[in-house]
């Protein structure tokens, strides 16, 4: 019975620290498909070794101390993870030449390999120390690998659903390593020689856990590229971080921006693209209902909210941490003009088909990864019908205008081409870095078949506008439009059944 709970609580122990391999990767790498391919990878190589490590050593070795001592390693060197994931990873994804690919899998496999290889260690041994005769074996086989399955299903839901959140990243690799730690133990303390041992050995563990654990659930001093974080919190999405610098407070999920303003005027953007979205006033002046899917530090929400009063704001935001941390910190609130709904935003359109709106803001992706059910023709077609006649849908997209790193970009614009039409584009730094350069682009869909407004037309209501708005630079903005032919012969038409959104994006 115990070397079953053993099992089963290795079984989860794995799971759960797979599942926090992810995240970390996610902050460093981003959460393409390539990274999680890239971890789970690295996991299954560790776990194959361990397999055959345990099946060779369980029949030169087959004692219960010995399953221990490989328990004991793995949690141990889970434990020495958390100070450094940062420093090696940070270094793979910034600092080397190596493609995101190739270091993604590198870090995977020099953080994670060894100690998940000793854990996989614990099923060929148990099995080894349960059989007591080659009659039985399958049976005992069948037994203690469908344990340790069941152990991973629950560490997994566990991990997912509740301890991420709950405990954040760094507490959660100290609480599984104990929980190694302390199996290990037990294993050692099924042979009487070792149990002696076992009072010193237990101090120990709470000493080289509860430590490092308590000086890890506090941040706030640690650097990020830039300032110093005020706010820190792993969700069951991001790594949320919030930090200060030069008058300015940034909101970052893992490894990317996602918005910030300046302290003295919450209304006032840190990002010149928020700016754009106003342009969807020159294409129709009298945006009365507004849908944002994505909210982020909620600036665009704040400043619509603020400067066009007769317009009404929903809000979907997948994310209630995100939710929180834009009320606690870049003065986000609710009333009866601005709702917002927690979930994802596809699912909000589906739901609500009653609801139509003169402009609907998409800004819920990034720049290494983005959620491909918010990329496709048919998401595009629910959100034509979710828009009044006339109505507009804006859409922010980090790509190059021209090149190998315009893939992801053309891609969606040839997408929203086939449901909408007629689509405008406006690069927001490619007069500095030019059509090849990752930007951000901004782009516009009107829902109807009655022609778009001139330029001469467009840039009137833009300065009408930019004196609502307090944005003088608006009409310089609406200026900008892409005029030059936009090739999609080259790339594919995104659908729900075809959608490559990971291997379009370009990394560099």
């Amino acid at each position: 019975m115990v070397l079953r709970a053993v099992i089963f609580v290795s079984g989860a122990g794995l799971l759960a620290f797979e599942m926090v391999g992810l995240r970390i990767a996610a902050i460093y790498f981003g959460s393409g498909a390539y990274v999680v391919g890239n971890v789970i990878a690295a996991f299954l190589a560790a776990m194959t070794v361990g397999y055959w490590l345990g099946g060779l050593i369980a029949d030169r070795a087959p004692r219960p101390a010995v399953l221990g001592l490989f328990l004991l390693g793995g949690g141990l060197l889970m434990a020495v993870i958390p100070p450094v994931y940062g420093p090696l990873l940070e270094r793979l994804a910034w600092g080397t030449a190596f493609d995101p690919r190739l270091s993604s899998l590198l870090g995977s496999a020099i953080l994670f390999g060894v100690p998940s290889a000793l854990l996989a260690t614990a099923s060929p041994f148990a099995i080894r120390l349960a059989a007591r005769s080659l009659t039985g074996v399958g049976n005992i086989s069948g037994q203690m690998f469908a344990i340790s399955t069941a152990g991973s299903i629950a560490g997994l839901l566990i991990t997912s659903w509740y301890l991420i959140p709950l405990l954040g990243l760094d507490m959660l690799l100290w609480v599984t390593a104990g929980a190694m730690l302390l199996v290990g133990l037990v294993c050692l303390a099924l042979e009487p020689v070792y149990r002696r041992a076992l009072t010193p050995a237990v101090a120990a563990l709470i000493l080289v856990i509860a430590g490092p654990a308590l000086a890890t659930t506090e941040r706030g001093s640690e650097s990020i590229n830039i300032g110093e974080v005020i706010y820190q919190k792993d969700t069951q999405y991001h790594r949320i971080s919030v930090y200060d610098w030069v008058g300015y407070r940034y909101l970052r999920f893992d490894r990317s921006l996602q918005s910030g303003m300046v302290k003295a005027d919450p209304f006032k953007s840190a990002f010149a693209y928020t700016d754009y979205v106003f342009l969807a006033w020159t294409y129709k002046p009298d945006i009365k209902s507004v849908l944002m899917l994505g909210l982020g530090g909620a600036t665009v929400a704040k400043q619509i909210h603020h400067f066009f009063p007769q317009a009404q704001i929903d809000i979907a935001e997948i994310d209630p941490d995100v939710v929180d941390v834009a009320k606690r910190f870049f003065s986000f609130k609710e009333d009866e003009r601005m709702k917002v709904t927690v979930g994802d935003a596809r699912q909000f359109l589906v739901r609500n088909a009653d609801k139509k709106y003169d402009l609907i803001i998409q800004d819920a992706y990034f720049a290494d990864a983005l959620p491909f059910h918010l990329a496709t023709q048919e998401f595009f077609e629910v959100v034509k019908g979710r828009l009044n006649p006339g109505g507009v849908f804006f859409n922010n997209i980090v790509s190059a205008l021209k090149g190998e790193r315009s893939k992801i970009f053309r891609s969606i614009y040839k997408t929203m081409q086939t449901v909408f039409g007629r689509v405008e584009v406006y690069p927001v730094f490619n007069q500095w870095y030019g059509d090849e350069a990752r930007n951000n682009l901004e782009v516009l869909s009107i829902n109807g078949t009655e022609a778009l407004p001139a330029k001469e037309t467009r840039l009137s209501r833009a300065r009408q506008t930019a004196k609502t708005a307090d944005l003088d630079i608006l009409p310089q903005l609406a200026d900008g439009l892409y005029a030059d032919r936009i090739p999609t012969d080259d790339i594919p038409m995104l659908t729900d059944k075809y959608a490559p959104t990971d291997a379009l994006i370009h990394l560099w």
